[in-house]
Order: structure tokens, then C-alpha cells, then sequence
């Protein structure tokens, strides 16, 4: 099994999600998280999804996500 690739995490990962062309394992907490973010995003502007988020990576695996500038959109 793959391990959450969010900074900081060890935890299991359950999910898998495409963002930014690339295939990120999230662990149950992480993936609950950026269901969060989307609902929050949605709730704001109407409608959210996975490419209004981007990857913010401090090394070769470990990510944050961010929401995506709107200039980039």
C-alpha cells in the first residue's frame, strides 16, 4: 500500500486523485480534507473541482494543496 504523499504524513493512503497531471495518494485525513476545500470553494463561488487546486511540493514526494491563483485557471 502507498503512503498519504502530504507533507508531513506517514499515514496509509487510501485514495488516489489526479491534480496537476499527477497521481497523488491520500491517506482517509487528507482526502476528507480536500473534500473540504472543494465544499468550501463550491459553497463561495458556486461550482469547485480538483483543477482549482494545485500541488505545492518542498521535495521529490511531499505536497501541500493550495488553492489554485485565479490568473492560472
Amino acid at each position: 500500500m502507498n503512503v498519504c504523499g502530504y507533507k508531513g504524513c506517514g499515514e496509509a493512503a487510501y485514495f488516489i486523485v489526479e491534480l496537476d497531471g499527477r497521481s497523488v495518494p491520500l491517506c482517509k485525513e487528507h482526502f476528507k480534507n480536500l473534500l473540504r476545500r472543494l465544499e468550501a470553494r463550491a459553497a463561495e463561488e458556486g461550482a469547485a473541482s480538483l483543477d482549482q487546486l494545485s500541488l505545492s511540493e518542498d521535495g521529490e514526494s511531499a505536497f501541500s494543496i493550495v488553492k489554485r491563483k485565479r490568473g492560472k485557471q
